[in-house]
């Protein structure tokens, strides 16, 4: 989760007090007496219009009070003054990207670490900016410097975490969310975060433990039910996921405007989540509450198009994944739906783009190649597809439709031996018998080692193993 203002829990402060009038002023700052402590940096700065120390402690005060443009004047004047140390560019930073001036709050914190580089404050508070702003990327890099340099500051390392996983680099996220754990393994947010990244593995039952020992730390964590949901779905887990789905929304006020967007979110997982129990009624009905709650969410309208999707509506399943892709552009889940549907219209060198820019934003994932190699195929390239279902293997070998789709890439290019192979190995995997088995059979029909008998003998085999079943009369 993103920090409030940053000012009160991350202030920087100088080494020593400049005099005992400013030192005072300050006791009574920390204190909450801000009426007392302004007259004291006011009664400084008659005195003395250029002292650095009191300006900046005042522009603190007036941020902190609500006051912008008294802050802002105050801090400005404590930066351009001789005695200007590296951490007033931090708190000025601060301001400005409070005022949501970013260009000038990024100019702000590279000064500070013109003055004093490697400060892990400056580092933090520079991530947090690029954080705001969704460039993931420098986000990482900065909170990464910042960890560098202070190798046990927690909360930069939870912030690495999550800027690693939104930056798409699953395993950087990993090896970050590990250390804050064992920084703090009684910390609910190391947990939390270690949940997330092992859930990018799709290591489920590990992140629902990680995800568990975090509510047992700390039972108030909508987020964390909110993945813990998502886990527990992964594994086939409906009550389970349901109900941990309810205690995030639960947890989040639904009267508070703020909550809203997270609201949706869950509102969007319930969707979601009795869309692939084939409840489709009860899916609309969350995908509308999700809607209303925010319509302009990413996840939302991945929802949404899905919905539409599973009624036949697929013009308006396709337009409702492309706003979800103006809304959030690092969204590969979202572009291999929309490649599906637009398969499924037949449109399939735009089906083939948005796959690859699928693979493109997140280059493991392995669906999307096996969906990019259906879309090879049907538009006539096996070869290719063939490719793309052999680095689909490699990221996951058992990966069951995956090693069937291989199958039929190589039947299209003639390669029979080969293809049975693959069919072969997708029925011991396989989570999808019904239409692996009968793609095999049918290749089998073209090997010229495979007799009548054998094929019958195999058929039988297979409906009795796979199906429960053996056919009535000879095949």
């Amino acid at each position: 989760a993103s920090p409030g203002r940053p000012l009160p829990e991350h202030q920087s402060g100088p080494s020593s007090n400049p005099s005992e009038s400013l030192a005072t002023a300050m006791g009574l700052h920390q204190q909450g007496q801000h009426g007392q402590a302004r007259e004291i940096y006011g009664a400084i700065l008659a005195r003395d219009p250029d002292h650095s120390g009191a300006h900046h402690y005042l522009g603190l005060l007036e941020h902190e009070s609500g006051n912008p443009t008294p802050a802002l004047e105050h801090l400005q004047r404590a930066v351009q003054s001789e005695g200007a140390e590296a951490f007033y560019w931090v708190n000025l930073g601060n301001l400005l990207k409070d005022l949501q001036r970013p260009q000038e709050a990024e100019e702000a914190y590279h000064h500070s670490l013109a003055l004093q580089p490697g400060d892990a404050l400056a580092l933090y508070n520079l991530g947090h900016l690029y954080q705001l702003y969704s460039r993931w990327s420098e986000a990482a890099a900065a909170f990464g410097q910042a960890v560098t340099h202070q190798a046990e500051f927690l909360p930069a390392w939870h912030k690495l975490a999550a800027m690693e996983l939104r930056a798409n680099r699953r395993d950087q996220a990993l090896a970050a969310a590990e250390r804050a754990v064992a920084l703090a393994p009684d910390d609910a947010a190391g947990w939390f975060h270690l949940g997330d990244a092992l859930g990018r593995f799709e290591r489920w039952p590990d992140s629902q433990q990680a995800l568990e020992r975090c509510l047992a730390l700390q039972p108030q964590f909508p987020e964390a039910w909110n993945n813990l949901g998502l886990a527990r779905k992964t594994q086939g887990d409906q009550a389970g996921a349901k109900a941990a789905f309810e205690a995030a929304l639960q947890q989040s006020p639904l009267n508070d405007p703020g909550n809203a967007p997270f609201a949706a979110e869950i509102y969007a997982n319930l969707a979601q989540l009795e869309l692939d129990n084939h409840q489709l009624p009860a899916a609309q009905e969350y995908c509308t509450q999700a809607l209303a709650s925010n319509a302009q969410s990413a996840k939302v309208q991945f929802s949404y198009g899905n919905i539409l999707n599973a009624l036949g509506h697929y013009d308006a399943a396709a337009s409702a994944m492309r706003l979800a892709l103006e809304l959030q552009n690092d969204f590969p889940e979202a572009l291999n739906n929309l490649g599906n549907i637009l398969l499924g219209l037949r449109r399939h060198s735009e089906s083939i783009a948005t796959f690859e820019r699928a693979i493109a934003q997140r280059t493991d994932y392995a669906e999307a190649l096996a969906n990019l190699a259906n879309a090879q195929r049907e538009a006539s390239y096996p070869d290719l597809a063939e490719k793309a279902l052999q680095e689909a293997i490699r990221i996951k070998p058992e990966f069951a439709a995956a090693h069937s789709n291989l199958g039929n890439a190589y039947f299209d290019q003639g390669k029979l031996d080969l293809a049975l192979k693959s069919y072969h190995r997708g029925i011991e995997l396989g989570q999808d018998d019904r239409d692996f088995v009968p793609n095999y059979l049918f290749a089998l029909n073209y090997s010229p080692s495979a007799s009548d008998a054998d094929i019958a003998a195999e058929t039988r085999r297979l409906a009795q193993a796979k199906f429960g079943a053996i056919p009535s009369e000879p095949v």
